[in-house]
């Protein structure tokens, strides 16, 4: 799904129609010595180095398109943010124009420049053209102007639906369908149970972890997955009744230690990868997807803040309101009505650095209630020893790892201690805990 970056859902907007184009393989279609462009595009068979050349080679054309979108030639795609607009991976490229006449016809223009150059050069009939959002008079344009196929969007691309909006159970049953056609070429008849589990853990569980890295995939969706695997654990085919399940799923799902299988539940494996990207957008600001407000369940961001925290120092980096830098925790939750008071931009982009300088007062609207105004001079009192230390950065932790970095497999394994039950909701307490525990264990 697209990151939003506004209300409608879609992150290409600014003046005029909000839409964009989509293109994708613009690569040599010809042949190179007599071997086809899926073996080779300007290297010799079997050349170690082959792959490296044609990566230095197409970063010559995003340099060129880069160049173009920099110095205007090419409209931007939103009134701010959103600098990066060419995608590479292997000979697929895919670029987002506005449907503007000179926009097609400048890189037109630089496809061109870079096939005479580099010898790679790009067949119109291979390529496609997804109109997101865009009137008829634009497909008109693009039909026109670029002459290839225009293809219709929602659609898929490296094997992930893109879509605006949260993908379907419809548009994701390729899922359901890749699992269940792993079991005919399977002797399910010959194995046992022991052999089954070892098929279910390394293989069938294992297909919908890369569509689970990238989207909240619906519960009727893994529903269904699961009822496949379950299916296949215990009689060895596709569909089984109650009565043939052992024992309860959710048992199954838990890790050997509290007395499971170690078959993954799906829900909170996708709860667990989902927070990654969390984590990348704070420690890795070298991402192209750095300037989006990246989009998850409540759940998964509950997750992360529960995982994270943050050692001060130069406050710098560290989010005033919403990150943990106190030990007595986040501020939202110290002073929830105070926190509710300041405003939500500000909130997302005030610094400790700021805060402790006394710009945090200046988030705090004069019109408090009483509940509010004792949380503000408890935060008075909080702040008064908090140092920072010039000249060093702040560093941002995953405290679930020895080395302080994000791991699926503790954000997986956390939710088996007690935090939350098995639907991804959050328990709270002592009665909490205990209930959890013998769940697992009895």
């Amino acid at each position: 799904m697209f990151p939003q970056q506004d209300d409608d859902g879609i992150v290409f907007l600014g003046s005029g129609q909000p839409s964009v184009l989509r293109l994708v393989k613009v690569a040599s279609g010809r042949r190179l010595g007599g071997i086809p462009r899926r073996m080779c595009q300007v290297h010799i068979p079997r050349d170690p180095l082959s792959p490296q050349l044609f990566i230095l080679i197409m970063e010559i054309l995003h340099l060129m398109i880069e160049k173009a979108s920099s110095v205007g030639l090419l409209t931007p795609l939103a009134a701010s943010g959103l600098r990066h607009r060419t995608s590479i991976y292997a000979d697929d490229v895919v670029t987002f124009l506005r449907p503007s006449v000179l926009d097609f016809k400048v890189f037109s223009a630089i496809i061109q420049d870079f096939g005479a150059a580099s010898g790679l050069r790009t067949n119109m009939d291979k390529c496609s053209a997804n109109l997101i959002r865009c009137s008829s008079t634009d497909e008109e344009v693009v039909a026109r102007e670029l002459r290839c196929p225009v293809v219709p969007f929602p659609l898929r691309y490296l094997g992930l639906p893109l879509t605006l909006r949260k993908p379907t159970p419809s548009q994701l049953h390729y899922l359901v369908d890749k699992v269940a056609n792993k079991l005919p070429g399977w002797r399910a008849s010959l194995l046992d149970t022991g052999g089954r589990l070892e098929l279910v853990r390394a293989t069938l569980s294992a297909i919908p972890i890369f569509s689970m890295m990238s989207l909240d995939i619906p519960a009727k969706t893994l529903s269904a997955i699961e009822k496949i695997i379950r299916g296949f654990l215990w009689k060895g085919r596709k569909d089984v009744k109650g009565g043939h399940c052992l024992v309860a799923w959710n048992k199954v799902c838990a890790p050997k230690d509290w007395g499971g299988l170690g078959i993954p539940n799906l829900r909170l494996m996708n709860i667990a990868l989902r927070a990654r990207w969390l984590w990348l957008h704070r420690v890795d600001d070298s991402k192209p997807w750095k300037e989006l407000n990246i989009q998850v369940p409540q759940v998964v961001r509950q997750l992360f803040e529960g995982a994270t925290y943050s050692v001060l120092g130069n406050g710098a980096s560290t989010f005033f309101w919403t990150d943990q830098w106190l030990p007595e925790g986040r501020l939202t939750d110290i002073a929830p009505n105070q926190s509710k008071a300041v405003p939500k931009r500000v909130v997302r982009q005030r610094k400790v650095r700021e805060g402790l300088a006394g710009a945090w007062l200046d988030d705090i609207p004069p019109d408090l209630d009483a509940p509010a105004i004792r949380e503000l001079f408890e935060v008075a009192d909080r702040l008064v020893d908090v140092a920072l230390q010039e000249g060093v950065e702040d560093s941002f932790r995953w405290g679930w790892e020895k080395d302080y970095s994000y791991s699926a497999r503790s954000g997986y394994r956390a939710m088996f201690g007690a935090r939350v039950d098995m639907w991804g909701r959050y328990k709270s307490g002592a009665r909490g805990l205990h209930q959890t525990a013998e769940f697992f264990s009895g």
